[in-house]
């Protein structure tokens, strides 16, 4: 089957459009430095873990394959302790993480307290033009990372008419509806 706006996040799409979401949508891509590989001491025995990921307990195996999980990674330590990845997934390849991104902000965030001095009770418009009549104007950083902005909208996923449906059509994750 093809891949298209209307599927692409579901399964079984998405075992290759979270891969490929450039082809699908507009992206930017954020440039970095080359990974750096650090100390591994792989322990392939936590695969078989049985753990209770809220449902019973079960093989982290079984959960990362139900779950569709494409990569997974423990690190303990400073050590890699595991790598699994599926769907032809390797350290190079690009994934969209969706809201796993507000993780890896605080992550920068935390390392820009410490070797940037980052304040992070300072307005946001201190370190980025932000327009004066929106919430960003009085937001701190820690508002932001807290997701304390005071902005009206409602994050429903059922609603196809609502704030959610029509932010996501604009930013043309989902196709547009008759008219739009």
């Amino acid at each position: 089957s093809e891949v298209t706006l209307e599927n692409w996040k579901d399964y079984p799409y998405s075992t290759w459009s979270l891969q490929h979401v450039a082809e699908l949508v507009p992206v930017a891509k954020i440039e970095g430095s080359a990974p750096q590989r650090i100390e591994s001491d792989i322990d392939l025995g936590l695969l078989e873990l049985s753990v209770d990921f809220g449902s019973g307990e079960e093989k982290v195996i079984d959960f990362l394959n139900r779950s569709y999980t494409d990569s997974f990674l423990v690190v303990q330590h400073g050590k890699i302790l595991l790598e699994y990845s599926s769907n032809a997934m390797t350290q190079f390849s690009p994934h969209l993480i969706f809201s796993v991104s507000k993780s890896v902000a605080g992550l920068a965030a935390g390392i820009g307290v410490k070797e940037f001095s980052l304040n992070l009770d300072s307005p946001v418009s201190h370190y980025l033009p932000v327009p004066t009549c929106g919430a960003y104007d009085t937001a701190s950083v820690r508002d932001l990372l807290d997701m304390k902005v005071s902005i009206d909208f409602e994050e429903s996923y059922s609603d196809k008419d609502g704030q959610y449906a029509r932010y996501r059509r604009s930013m043309l994750w989902i196709p547009a509806t008759n008219g739009e």
